[in-house]
């Protein structure tokens, strides 16, 4: 949380905290331990930086920023992983998170613990408009994340499918859902990509040779960055904040990244077959011919995909169990 001189909490530094969604006389402040004192810092991170797409925008990028226009002097402020991420929820990994060396000087970062801390004089990136959605719109994002982007490889999947409900978050789109989608994406040769299974630099490479990006709703979508203008997204919607509410994050991202975007909405009864064949023919996406043996051969592989991921949902105890009634 940061405050200013006179004691009132900066709200744009305070997405997802408390201090966003109460008055500074409703929140009890304890100041524990000793106070530290900084010259001058720029606050590279929000109340969600162990959300990778907060982490990705408002740390990561803004960082990158900071470190191009602001002067040497200046330190550039992240939370020490090690120290905080096990106090809270996080679903950046370290090797994740020390990625930010990329694109800021490692003697400019200044690693912050939990405490207190007395700064003579701050920066941060100032969010018109209060929402994390429209830093995105920020034209020096683009630059910092233009550089990253990974040359073209023939070997890597140009239509990816993004599953949603990994590591850290509930499912926007069960495995129900996803089966209903099967036949739909082996149509049109769309491979799954899991963005929480890869490295940052996989996660790169995997949207920067993307020219299709299906995908729930979620921060796997915060690598449109990466994807190439020839890139063309469908995300699957729901009403997430309150009936009839759609978030228009990635939809703000594909804009101004010149990428033709389209959608589906659960809510609106489109996550069936035919719906999502309009979404793909919106999107002047063709669909690939292939022999009926292909086709079944692809079908085959999904099965078995599934089949292995429920066999490593397999309890050990239970199994166990089953191997001595058997064989005990």
């Amino acid at each position: 949380m940061l405050l200013n001189q006179h004691g009132v909490a900066v709200k744009e530094t305070s997405f997802y905290t408390e201090i966003f969604w109460k008055s500074i006389d409703a929140i009890d402040l304890e100041v524990g331990g000793s106070v530290k004192d900084i010259e001058d810092v720029f606050v590279s991170f929000d109340g969600a930086w162990g959300v990778y797409y907060h982490w990705l925008f408002f740390c990561f990028g803004s960082a990158g920023v900071a470190n191009e226009i602001l002067p040497s002097v200046t330190s550039i402020a992240v939370p020490d992983w090690l120290a905080c991420a096990p106090t809270r929820p996080s679903v950046i990994g370290s090797d994740v998170f020390d990625e930010i060396k990329r694109v800021v000087d490692p003697a400019r970062l200044l690693s912050l613990s939990d405490g207190t801390y007395h700064i003579r004089r701050a920066y941060f990136l100032y969010v018109e408009g209060g929402q994390p959605s429209d830093a995105v719109l920020h034209s020096l994002y683009r630059n910092v994340f233009r550089g990253l982007r990974s040359q073209t490889a023939p070997s890597r999947p140009s239509r990816i499918f993004v599953p949603r409900g990994g590591r850290g978050g509930a499912a926007r789109v069960t495995e129900a859902d996803e089966k209903i989608f099967d036949e739909v994406l082996i149509d049109y040769d769309i491979k799954r990509v899991c963005p929480e299974n890869l490295s940052f630099q996989a996660q790169i490479d995997a949207f920067s040779n993307a020219s299709l990006i299906v995908s729930p709703h979620g921060s796997g979508l915060a690598n449109l960055v990466f994807a190439p203008q020839t890139a063309k997204v469908l995300e699957l919607q729901t009403e997430m904040d309150w009936p009839g509410s759609l978030r228009p994050w990635f939809y703000l991202l594909a804009a101004v990244s010149g990428l033709p975007y389209a959608f589906l909405n659960r809510e609106a009864g489109d996550f069936q077959p035919d719906r999502l064949r309009e979404g793909l023919k919106a999107l002047a996406v063709s669909r690939p011919t292939f022999s009926r043996a292909a086709k079944a051969w692809r079908l085959a592989l999904r099965r078995l995909d599934l089949a292995w991921a429920e066999l490593h949902k397999f309890p050990l105890s239970r199994f166990k169990a089953l191997w001595m009634r058997m064989f005990g």
